[in-house]
């Protein structure tokens, strides 16, 4: 019910500001003061939407700049530098999964 809660908050924000939504949602998650349901679900987040999305380095960074986890940090960061090293010279996004 939680994740609801911000997921819709941050649709209608990014519909309100016409905004890349998963990029909101970072930011919407990121200003839970309670550390443990926000890094619990920028984790979430990462792990459904980093490899699909479609700006990368925008998702990663504004992940980085909420994200207060040290252990999810490092795990995003290495799922980020396989995805660009994989995708390098690619003109078109570059969609799989690493798990």
């Amino acid at each position: 019910m939680v994740k609801e809660y911000f997921e819709l908050k941050a649709k209608r924000l990014a519909e309100k500001e016409g905004s890349n939504y998963n990029v909101t949602e970072l930011k919407v998650f990121g200003a839970i003061p309670n550390d443990y349901i926000k890094n619990d679900l920028l984790k979430k987040s990462a792990a459904r939407y980093l490899s699909e999305i479609t700006n990368i380095d925008d998702y990663y960074y504004t992940f980085l700049s909420v994200s207060t986890s040290k252990e999810t940090n490092e795990n995003v960061t290495k799922r980020y530098t396989e995805l660009k090293k994989n995708c390098k010279g690619n003109s078109s996004s570059c969609f799989f999964k690493l798990y």
